[in-house]
């Protein structure tokens, strides 16, 4: 069978191969890695005497509460 596209007579075996053609091309393009185009994160900040202390702090609550359990 064959439809009619632009006045010409196109086979479906060649319809169902640049449909598949397609589709595989898209997902090629979707799961490629981005390259050198990436954007720079930046380094997270070194932890302060006052967030070690929270954490710290934190912890040892956190252990006396489940030594009561």
């Amino acid at each position: 069978m064959s439809y009619n596209i632009a006045g010409k007579a196109v086979p479906s075996e060649y319809l169902v191969i640049g449909i598949f053609s397609a589709i595989g091309g898209g997902a090629y393009l979707a799961t490629r890695k981005g390259g050198d185009a990436k954007a720079q994160t930046k380094a997270p900040a070194p932890i302060t005497a006052d967030e070690e202390g929270f954490i710290k702090q934190f912890i040892a609550e956190a252990q006396h509460e489940e030594v009561k359990k």
